[in-house]
């Protein structure tokens, strides 16, 4: 099909196309399913992220109660990515809310938008995936074909301002300026996943500094445990309570006892 078509098409859609993986279109469904604890809520988002996560978040987070040990929500991604413009508004609510969020198996392409919304974020090395976003058009029979930004004005454009408005979120999330350089040095028709040592660099793991502060104040003051120590049993939740992120109230209660947990 003709660029030129193509372009005419995206013209009419939507710029969250921009950030979709390659692996995407192997996702089924996206399954957010909350699950309420006293005062803390887990949420598993699997498969392609889409515009009506954002409303089903929304009605999860209602359900948390007043920030609690481990966290108020909590939240567990398996996703190649999606729609980035839903990603990024699922960033911003997470990083509200104060979120704690993890990743088992992976979260890739516009996955990272809505990942870096945690205020901890931990994940299994290998998991996190990053590339450049690429422009996509939705022609006839729902089909989605890629369109060449050096090739359409139209595209050029979107691309522009996908990219702007990708920097600008990472900046709020309080990401480093390598996260963003990073992902612009990988190919849209590749994935470069992040060894665990290479997300620490890039701000994908470890807490949101603001929230450290507090945190490690209410630790000290109610359980004598040091923000040293704190980080340090955090970092130890997930090798030892990753094999119970599908159930979300076992993982919570391994998560709550690591923390509270006596000096060995």
């Amino acid at each position: 099909m003709a660029v030129k078509r193509a372009a005419l098409a995206l013209a009419a859609a939507t710029w969250w196309t921009l950030l979709s993986a390659v692996s995407c279109a192997q996702d089924a469904v996206t399954a957010v399913k909350p699950v309420a604890r006293p005062h803390v809520v887990g949420i598993g988002f699997r498969g392609t992220i889409k515009p009506s996560d954002v409303d089903r978040l929304r009605q999860a987070i209602a359900l948390a109660g007043e920030e609690r040990i481990p966290a108020r929500l909590i939240v567990f991604f398996d996703s190649g990515g999606g729609d980035g413009l839903a990603a990024m508004q699922i960033g911003r609510m997470l990083r509200h809310a104060k979120a704690h969020v993890f990743v088992t198996k992976r979260c890739a392409s516009a996955c990272i938008f809505a990942y870096v919304g945690g205020v901890y974020r931990e994940a299994l090395p290998g998991t996190l995936g990053i590339h450049r976003g690429r422009v996509t058009a939705t022609v006839e029979q729902g089909r989605i074909v890629d369109v060449d930004p050096g090739a359409s004005p139209v595209a050029r454009m979107f691309l522009t301002d996908a990219e702007a408005q990708m920097q600008d979120h990472l900046y709020e999330m309080g990401m480093p300026s390598g996260l963003f350089d990073a992902m612009q040095a990988v190919s849209p028709k590749s994935m470069r996943w992040l060894s665990t040592d290479e997300a620490t660099s890039l701000g994908l793991i470890g807490f949101d500094a603001a929230y450290l502060a507090d945190r490690a104040k209410e630790m000290q003051a109610r359980y004598g445990v040091s923000e040293e120590e704190y980080v340090r049993r955090s970092r130890g939740v997930l090798p030892h309570c990753a094999d119970l992120a599908g159930e979300h109230a076992s993982f919570i209660a391994c998560y709550r006892k690591e923390l509270l947990a006596a000096p060995q």
